[in-house]
């Protein structure tokens, strides 16, 4: 190709050539590829052929914030000094926007001041993009909702640019009757598929103008394996009370004192007693004492609801008297039961988890909420279960958990040299995957990372976009081995070719794992570069399933390229 540094694949020349054909007769094409095919280069060069051959090339381009590394990776690499560009990723209004090639907006906002800037066409990356816009739109910024909602409106209703949405969905999403009503304003046919609660749209992306290579990735199959790790018996029995989907996540890593933070913020809004029972509970550092505590403050509310209902016997007819009556009673017997249950669970926890031995004199780490002996703690340096260095142990006390059991110890069936690797906790599971790991992503929910206590770099993908695209070269350098990506924001838009392992710490929907995949799976990836992915499950936890319904389609089971596409782009 004249004047480029690299040499266009078939199937990219063949969208470049062919997306005018399409633009020529609608308003509205769809560049429909396989995740990883380089889509965004594709579209990068029909906009330079368009420019050498003083066609109509001036565009917006609207990509959620987690998609613009890649666009300016792609453009800085393939494309370096054939555009002049600008990226408004924050609250600007710029003068002498004409005299760019194109704008890339992170937010419909950032469109919606720069209006002035004359393009002949506007490009969505992905859906999504036309989803946040729509509701940026609807929702506003407060005060700026009518401005905002207007301005939209009027924008998508007299301009004249055509739109190219570049996607590899064969289903998409459209949420809200804004996204619908681009769509339907650029493309008369149009016909959306199945409607969802709130005037949501399951869209067949097939019914669309498209331009498909139908070029696709094989011959490389990642290697699947699949890891159970086990959280210690408290955090087991405190999942059994802790209702929550948050607590449950932390309880996964045994990290206990977010799980404290998130029960403090739920007891000020329901107390009995508030200072006695908050006294109590910063006092305390088992989650034992924690899950008492819980239990007592619900046992008093419910008596005092019994009272309540007694007194005012004479304004309930008699049959719902008795009904709220038992369903009380009922309650009330259930926390007994529960709190009998937290009282008595240490005698049913006879042996240390470490030596094997029964328990005599017991400690609790208050890192991970692990149980260990006294013989133990005096042996081992670091916590054996979440690798904590010169972790604190508190004796466990309380009613009905002070007694110590006077059995004979049993011989000690375990040297300390292979205590470190006989737990089976999240953080051994993942070291022992880190080992010969070049380079990893390891995806999970939210923004905290587990402190693995590595030589190795660890970095978190975060902050400000800049700071993003130093943490992601930093990466795709070598300097960073583990990077931590959050599965919910960070599935899609990124380049990291160099990744040989991935580490799902959380089950992810269909749609988000196959993206997520192709975060590695790419063209210009090494042919013999192995992958493997890694799949974690707590083996004595019951798991939230958080895969979609409404995500139809199945994921295969391989993702692969042709070796003779390889190291091109």
């Amino acid at each position: 190709m004249k004047n480029l540094s690299f040499e266009p694949l078939t199937h990219q020349i063949y969208i470049s050539d062919n997306l005018n054909n399409i633009l020529e007769s609608k308003r509205l094409a769809v560049i429909h590829d396989e995740i990883g095919t380089g889509k965004t280069v594709s579209f990068l060069l029909w906009m330079y052929n368009n420019k050498i051959n003083n066609k109509k090339f001036k565009t917006k381009i609207i990509v959620p914030i987690n998609v613009l590394y890649q666009w300016v990776d792609d453009i800085e690499f393939f494309f370096k000094n054939k555009f002049t560009y600008k990226v408004i990723d924050e609250n600007l209004t710029c003068e002498n926007l004409n005299m760019y090639d194109f704008i890339i907006f992170t937010s419909y906002k950032y469109f919606a001041e720069n209006l002035n800037y004359k393009s002949d066409f506007i490009c969505y990356d992905e859906f999504r993009s036309l989803n946040e816009s729509s509701y940026q739109c609807r929702e506003g910024d407060l005060d700026d909702f009518t401005d905002y909602s207007k301005a939209f409106f009027d924008y998508f209703t007299i301009n004249t640019e055509s739109v190219i949405i570049i996607s590899s969905d064969k289903f998409a999403y459209i949420y809200g009757k804004d996204a619908l009503y681009i769509l339907q304003s650029y493309f008369c046919e149009f016909k959306h598929g199945r409607m969802f609660k709130r005037n949501n749209f399951s869209l067949d992306v097939t019914n669309l103008p498209l331009i498909k290579s139908n070029f696709k990735l094989n011959d490389v199959k990642p290697q699947k394996q699949y890891h159970q790790y086990t959280v210690s018996k408290l955090s087991e029995l405190a999942s059994r009370y802790l209702k929550d989907p948050i607590i449950y996540k932390l309880l996964l890593e045994n990290d206990f004192e977010n799980i404290k933070k998130c029960l403090e913020i739920k007891l000020k809004k329901n107390l009995s007693k508030k200072e006695n029972i908050l006294k109590d509970f910063y006092k305390s550092n088992s989650i034992l004492d924690i899950i008492r505590i819980f239990k007592t403050n619900e046992l008093e509310l419910l008596e005092e609801s019994k009272t309540i209902l007694i007194l005012d016997k004479e304004s309930y007819n008699r049959q719902i008297y008795s009904k709220k009556l038992k369903k009380l009673d009922k309650k009330i017997d259930f926390t007994q039961k529960q709190i009998k249950t937290v009282n008595d669970r240490y005698e049913e926890i006879k042996e240390c988890s470490i030596c094997l031995c029964d328990l005599m004199d017991v400690s609790i780490y208050k890192c991970c909420q692990n149980i260990i002996c006294e013989k133990c703690t005096k042996q081992i340096k670091n916590c054996p279960f979440c690798r904590k260095k010169n972790p604190t142990t508190i004796p466990l006390s309380g009613d009905g958990m002070s007694k110590k059991i006077q059995n004979e110890r049993k011989q000690q069936k375990n040297t300390i040299d292979e205590i470190y690797n006989w737990k089976n906790s999240m953080n051994n599971v993942i070291l022992n995957i880190l080992k010969n790991s070049k380079a990893t992503l390891i995806f999970r929910c939210g923004d905290s990372v587990l402190d693995l206590d590595l030589n190795t770099k660890i970095g978190f993908l975060g902050g400000s976009p800049k700071n993003r695209d130093n943490t992601l070269k930093e990466y795709r350098n070598g300097n960073i081995k583990v990077l931590y990506l959050d599965v919910g924001k960070d599935h899609s838009g990124l380049r990291l070719e160099n990744t040989t392992n991935i580490i799902f710490e959380n089950k992810p929907t269909e749609t988000a794992e196959k993206q997520i995949i192709g975060r590695a799976l790419r063209l210009g990836r090494q042919k013999n570069l192995p992958l493997t992915l890694h799949f974690l499950e707590c083996s004595n936890l019951n798991s939230y399933d958080n895969r979609s319904d409404a995500e139809s389609y199945s994921w295969s089971e391989s993702y692969s390229w042709s070796e003779s596409d390889t190291d091109s782009n």
